[in-house]
């Protein structure tokens, strides 16, 4: 009977697993490349979401440049509801000209409470009715209450100069509040520098008057949610980045040669001042 010899050599060996010390070497040189990599990650998503917010505001500066051609004039802050909400009243107006778009109203930088909702209800109290329709409303939808409501950009309503009881007079934004007799929306002549003049921007979001930006007034100050700044919409339609320190008042009525280059950028007859 034939035997068959099988040498030491020709055995198959068996593989050799990781010892603990691998393991953990391998392990640790994952976290350092994560360490690494996650600052860079980062950056590119925040830089990602400012890019996504500046490409909104450049939509909003179309819309608002359509209803400017249809109607002759800026849509104005804010207005009362027939129920007595105080609502705002240029995003209900501009969303007409981008498709019903409310996304574009939402700054991906901010939290998802802040994206302008889809609520209907009856009409009437919180809900838009028929009434309301001359302020861009549907019917049975929810009015942006700017006292309760969250929203992520801000109009530039007064410039820089007061509330008071004179009409156009201290009306040096793009119109305030339209349910005060004494004001109306400012026809689209009342700009001088239409591409050196603040319309919207990022505002700092509380859920109060967030629908209006103010250079002197730290809760309505415009935003800075992008690395210290926020974008900035201009009046002829073009958008740009801006530091929030180089665009605000925090010394009351500008008086420094900087301070009186900002206000310019507020005022609707491009003067240099405020109160």
């Amino acid at each position: 009977m034939t035997r068959f010899h099988i040498s030491r050599s020709s055995k198959r060996s068996l593989p050799r697993g990781f010892t603990l010390v691998e393991l953990l070497v391998v392990i640790g040189i994952i976290a350092l490349l994560i360490s690494i990599l996650m600052p860079a990650l980062t950056m590119a998503r925040k830089q990602a979401q400012s890019v996504a917010c500046a490409s909104n505001l450049n939509q909003m500066g179309a819309a608002m440049t359509m209803y400017i051609n249809d109607f002759k004039c800026y849509p104005g802050h804010c207005a009362h509801s027939v129920g007595g909400v105080t609502m705002a009243v240029w995003p209900a107006r501009l969303r007409h000209y981008m498709n019903n778009n409310r996304g574009v109203f939402h700054c991906p930088a901010t939290e998802v409470g802040f994206a302008w909702q889809y609520l209907y209800g009856a009409p009437g109290g919180k809900f838009a009715a028929a009434g309301d329709t001359g302020w861009g409303y549907d019917p049975g939808e929810l009015l942006l209450d700017v006292f309760s409501v969250p929203f992520s950009y801000g109009y530039n309503d007064w410039g820089c100069y007061a509330y008071g009881p004179a009409p156009d007079g201290l009306q040096k934004g793009l119109g305030g509040d339209l349910f005060n007799p004494a004001y109306h929306e400012l026809g689209v002549g009342i700009v001088k520098s239409a591409s050196e003049m603040i319309a919207i921007t990022d505002n700092t979001p509380d859920g109060s008057w967030d629908y209006n930006i103010d250079p002197t007034t730290p809760a309505e100050y415009p935003g800075k949610i992008h690395f210290g700044g926020c974008n900035v919409l201009f009046c002829d339609g073009h958008a740009q980045w801006y530091k929030q320190k180089d665009i605000i008042l925090t010394n009351g009525a500008p008086s420094t040669p900087q301070e009186l280059a900002i206000s310019q950028m507020w005022n609707n007859d491009h003067s240099a001042g405020g109160v």
